[in-house]
This record gives structure tokens, C-alpha cells and sequence, in this order.
């Protein structure tokens, strides 16, 4: 037991805290859920193989692809789970209204119709191109796997996972819907279609299938884009100058489609940065090679 316990990373941690908090929520909170106990036992089963996968790759060899690569199906595992887990707490979306009333306060009106001045089928496609670049931010611990660096993956994975984990924590503890979702309350923050060629169609049709009541704030899109910047930054730093540019033109099209309220990718841009911070101290990766870059800086200068 002690030697799975020093083999257990951030990510590890995070991975099975999440999963364990839920499966308490789900237990004490879930009686409305007809299938409650299922959802019990397939998280159970999650955090056995979490710890299986581990066991396995504390040895050289092909475990060491599942070792560094198991939290992206995990995330996507837990973000398929939010839409009923949501309400458990509270019932409703209490927090929505503060939201809007801070997006007002702060823009003087709702940015997502604001924001409809600018619609022109050009403009619309390129905030639909940097809406989808999201999964390119995901695939930063597979470009570090592909080049054989498991251990910088691993602890790349427990800054990301950290931020996912706290992300769909807050979706819980402050359930707030969208604006798509809120319309009929809001009836002047119904905003008029944004045009296209390809793309922008291709963003409707993940929202209708993807999108979950209830987890717009802080956006997980702009946190986890984010954190994963950060990642790139500090392990493949070419790649992270490439994302710079889609974070922050990602950041905008959150509102200029109209699926965030302002403060959402604010919010996810703070929480990402904060979460990383906290993860390079307490996984010792991140740990030493921001030190191994500190006395290089300091060497050079």
C-alpha cells in the first residue's frame, strides 16, 4: 500500500478525488437519479482501473502510453456525467442570475447580443475556426507522448486535470446556464444567427449535442485551453507560442457565438492560470524544470 501510495502523481490524486467526490455525490445527493447505484458502480470502476493503470506503468514499457495518456478519456468520462450531477446540489442554477448581472455591470448591456454588431460571414467562421481549435490545446500531453516523454506528460496531465477537476466542481457548486439556456428569461439576450461557410455549422451541431445545463461559468473551454497553453509553454514551447494567439481569439468567440456570458472566459482564463501555478508546486516535474529554466535564465544573464 505505501509503495502505491509514493507512486501515486498530481494527476493520479486529482483523478481519483474527483471521482470519489462524486460517487459521494451521487450516493447522498442522487435519490432522484433512477440510476444512481449504476453511476455509483461504473465510478468505482473508474478509480480501480486509475489504480490498475498506475500499478502497472511504475515499470518501463507499453504501460507507459495508458500510464500518461488515461486522463483524456477520463475527462471526456467526466464531462458525459455532468448534466445530470449538476442540480443534485442545489436543485437549480442559482448563480445565473449574478452572472448576468455582472456581465451588465461591468459592459453596460449583454455582450452577447453587443457583440452581434460586428457579425459578417468572414468573422463568424474565424471565431467558429477558433471555437473548435480547443482540441488542439488537448492534444498537448499526446504531442509530448509521441515524443517519448512520459514523465513531462504525466505531470503536464496533473496541471490539467487539476484545473478540469475544480472547473466541473464549481459547475456544481455554482450551477450557471448559458445564455442560450436562459433566453426565455431574458428575452433581449436572444441574439441573431451568426452566418458562415462550413464551420459555423459545425458549431451548432456540437452544441446541440454537447452543450450541458448548467456549466458556463468559469468556462472549461477557456480554463482547460488555458492550462494546457501554460503545459506547451513550459515543455514545447513552440507549440505553446502557437497557442497563444487561438487562446486569446478563443476567448473571444466563447461570447461572440454567443454560448458564454463575459464573465465565463475571464473567469477560466484566471482559474487556469491559478491551477497551473498550484500544480508546479506540487508536482515535482513542473517543479524542476521551471527551476532548470530559472538558473538557465539566470545564467545567461
Amino acid at each position: 500500500m505505501r509503495s502505491l501510495l509514493s507512486s501515486l502523481r498530481l494527476v493520479d490524486r486529482v483523478a481519483i478525488a474527483y471521482t470519489a467526490s462524486v460517487t459521494a455525490l451521487l450516493l447522498f445527493a442522487g435519490g432522484a437519479l433512477d440510476d444512481r447505484f449504476p453511476r455509483v458502480g461504473t465510478h468505482v470502476f473508474v478509480i480501480g482501473a486509475i489504480l490498475l493503470v498506475v500499478i502497472q506503468g511504475r515499470q518501463p514499457g507499453l504501460w507507459q502510453v495508458p500510464r500518461s495518456l488515461y486522463p483524456l478519456p477520463l475527462l471526456l468520462f467526466w464531462w458525459a456525467q455532468l448534466e445530470p450531477q449538476i442540480p443534485l446540489l442545489w436543485g437549480n442554477y442559482w448563480t445565473t442570475s449574478w452572472i448576468v448581472a455582472g456581465d451588465v455591470a461591468l459592459f453596460g448591456g449583454y455582450p452577447t447580443t453587443q457583440v452581434q454588431a460586428w457579425f459578417v460571414p468572414w468573422l463568424d467562421e474565424l471565431m467558429a475556426l477558433c471555437y473548435l481549435s480547443y482540441y488542439l490545446f488537448l492534444a498537448v500531453p499526446v504531442v509530448l507522448v509521441v515524443r517519448g516523454q512520459f514523465d513531462r506528460a504525466v505531470a503536464g496531465y496533473g496541471a490539467i486535470l487539476l484545473t478540469y477537476a475544480v472547473n466541473f466542481a464549481i459547475f456544481i457548486l455554482l450551477p450557471t446556464k448559458s445564455p442560450p439556456q436562459i433566453r426565455d428569461e431574458y428575452p433581449a439576450m436572444i441574439a441573431s444567427p451568426f452566418e458562415g461557410f462550413v464551420l459555423t455549422d459545425v458549431i451548432r451541431s456540437l452544441q446541440e449535442n454537447e452543450s450541458v445545463t448548467g456549466a458556463a461559468f468559469p468556462s472549461s473551454h477557456i480554463a482547460g485551453s488555458m492550462v494546457c497553453t501554460l503545459v506547451a509553454l513550459r515543455f514545447v514551447p513552440a507549440l505553446g507560442r502557437v497557442l497563444v494567439p487561438l487562446l486569446a481569439g478563443m476567448s473571444v468567440s466563447t461570447v461572440y457565438l454567443g454560448y458564454h456570458h463575459a464573465l465565463d472566459p475571464l473567469a477560466g482564463l484566471l482559474l487556469g492560470w491559478v491551477c497551473y501555478g498550484i500544480a508546479a508546486r506540487a508536482e515535482p516535474t513542473l517543479a524542476r524544470h521551471a527551476a532548470a529554466m530559472s538558473r538557465g535564465r539566470a545564467a545567461n544573464a
